[in-house]
């Protein structure tokens, strides 16, 4: 029993490495954007990040299919006002599509351990699930507008430490705001709940006290 309780303890930890653990076997074993139902996911988030860039004066030239090796990749190129240009070739791992499973495996998870309606928790992963969306959206817009102020190197870079911190810094941030708002809630319900005793404690004195005072007069 002892050892169910100590894994339940860290269920969110370990659906978290049992995640990181497919998508990279996944990459590993279809690299390059080679996973077709995974790509699929990167063609609107790269359309939104080039929708950002264009909402900031920026020029977009946004290709699909680009063929690399066995894959179909989105092309995503941004060009400044002074005409310096900055472009990358986009597979499923580079949009993020990975923090998306991951999300959603945690966030199961994370339900389980607290209490809140059906409809409260579909709130929740609606909201989340399209603010881990954006945040990969904000990755990639992020890498590009790296790649164009500093270069290609600082973009890879960016990419390869900085980038990936995007959904871990996003998924604790959301727990932790679910946790507090469960916790709020809780304690405003341990107060609705005291505050009913109250009055219910109250009318029974108050009834006790008018009876009394009935057969007082009675006397």
């Amino acid at each position: 029993m002892s050892k169910i309780l100590g894994l339940k303890s860290f269920s969110i930890s370990a659906t978290f490495l049992l995640g990181i653990s497919i998508v990279y076997m996944l990459d590993t074993i279809y690299p390059h954007g080679v996973f077709k139902p995974f790509q699929a996911f990167v063609l609107p988030t790269a359309a939104t990040a080039a929708a950002f860039f264009d909402l900031l004066g920026y020029r977009t030239i946004l290709t699909f299919p680009v063929k690399y090796m066995d894959s179909k990749l989105t092309s995503l190129t941004v060009i400044g006002n002074g005409g310096k240009s900055a472009s990358v070739a986009i597979a499923w791992a580079c949009a993020g599509v990975h923090s998306l499973l991951l999300y959603v495996l945690i966030i199961l998870v994370f339900f389980k351990r607290i209490d809140a309606s059906v409809l409260r928790k579909t709130i929740y992963f609606v909201v989340g699930l399209f603010g881990t969306y954006f945040v990969n959206v904000l990755r990639i817009f992020s890498i590009v507008l790296v790649m164009l102020k500093y270069g290609r190197d600082a973009g890879y870079t960016f990419h390869d430490i900085y980038g990936e911190l995007f959904f871990f810094t996003w998924i604790f941030l959301y727990i932790a705001l679910i946790a507090v708002i469960q916790r709020f809630m809780l304690v405003e319900r341990v107060r609705n709940i005291l505050r009913k005793i109250g009055l219910l404690l109250k009318t029974a004195q108050s009834k006790i006290i008018s009876r009394f005072k009935e057969s007082e007069t009675q006397n």
